[in-house]
C-alpha cells in the first residue's frame, strides 16, 4: 500500500472519519504513516481505519470530541503508547455554529473556539516534545476561504474561529522556527464532503457546480494532497503559510450558497 512519502511516520488525524478527515488518513496511510484517527463519533472512524488497513495499512481509531480540553493530550499519548513516536499532527476537526452573532448563544460561540482554535493549541503544546525528536514534525490546520470574506450570513462565528486559526498558524511559525517543526493551514473552498451531499440536493449542486470557476466542486482528495505537500519533507521550508485548496472560487465571486438554493 506504501507509496513512501511518509514511509514509518506516525500522525493524528483529527476529524477523521469522514470528507477531508478520512481522506487525509488514507492518503497518508497509502503514503507509508500510521494513522490515529481522533473522531467524536466512533462509527465513521471504525470504518476509515478499517478501510486504510484492509489496504494494506496501520491505523487506530480514538473516540473523543478533540473540543474537550483534556482530548488533545489523549491523543497524544494514544499515538505515543501505540507507536512509540508522533511525527505529524493535523487538526482537521471543527464545530460549525450557524446564526447570526445577534442572536447566536454565547455557548456555540465558546464551543467553536474551543474546537477549533484552542484544540490546535492544545495539540500543539502536547505534541511538541515528540514533534522536535522526530526531526520531521509537522503541525497542520485545516482553515477554510470563510476566514477570507467567502462566507455568508449565518457563519460569522465560523469565520472568526478560522481566523483566528490563520493567525495562530503564524504566531506558531515563528515561535517553533528554530526548532524546524513547522506549522501551516489549509483553506479549502466549497468541497463535496459528506455534509454537503447530504444537506444540498442535486439541483442546487449542478447549480454550484456551474458557478465554480473550474465548473466541478472540490473533492476531500483534492484537500488531502495539499495535507500530503505540507506533511511530507518537501515542505520542510515551508511555515506560517495558509495554502488555499479551491479552485480559484475565492479570486472570482463571491459565492452565494443562499441564492443558489432560492434560485433552484
Amino acid at each position: 500500500m506504501a507509496e513512501g512519502r511518509l514511509e514509518d511516520r506516525v500522525a493524528i488525524i483529527t476529524g477523521g472519519g469522514r470528507g477531508i478527515g478520512r481522506a487525509t488518513a488514507e492518503r497518508f496511510a497509502r503514503e507509508g504513516a500510521r494513522v490515529l484517527i481522533a473522531t467524536r463519533t466512533a462509527e465513521p472512524g471504525v470504518a476509515a481505519a478499517a478501510a486504510i488497513r484492509d489496504a494494506g495499512g496501520d491505523a487506530a481509531v480514538l473516540a473523543v470530541d478533540i473540543g474537550a480540553p483534556d482530548a488533545p493530550a489523549r491523543a497524544v499519548d494514544a499515538a505515543v503508547a501505540r507507536w512509540g513516536r508522533l511525527d505529524i499532527v493535523v487538526h482537521n476537526a471543527a464545530f460549525i455554529p450557524y446564526g447570526v452573532l445577534s442572536e447566536l448563544p454565547e455557548a456555540e460561540f465558546t464551543r467553536a473556539l474551543d474546537t477549533n482554535l484552542m484544540a490546535g493549541l492544545r495539540l500543539l503544546q502536547r505534541s511538541l516534545p515528540h514533534l522536535q525528536a522526530s526531526g520531521h514534525g509537522r503541525l497542520i490546520l485545516t482553515s477554510s476561504v470563510a476566514a477570507r470574506g467567502m462566507l455568508h450570513p449565518g457563519l460569522a462565528a465560523y469565520a472568526t474561529s478560522k481566523a483566528a486559526v490563520e493567525g495562530f498558524v503564524r504566531g506558531a511559525a515563528i515561535d517553533l522556527a528554530a526548532s524546524h517543526v513547522t506549522v501551516n493551514a489549509v483553506a479549502p473552498g466549497g468541497t463535496l464532503t459528506y455534509s454537503m451531499q447530504n444537506a444540498m440536493s442535486p439541483p442546487v449542486l449542478d447549480k454550484l457546480r456551474q458557478r465554480m470557476p473550474m465548473k466541478r466542486i472540490g473533492r476531500s482528495e483534492d484537500v488531502a494532497g495539499a495535507m500530503l505537500y505540507l506533511a511530507s519533507d518537501d515542505a520542510a521550508y515551508v511555515t506560517g503559510q495558509v495554502l488555499v485548496v479551491d479552485g480559484a472560487q475565492s479570486l472570482t465571486f463571491e459565492l452565494e450558497f443562499d441564492q443558489i438554493t432560492t434560485e433552484v
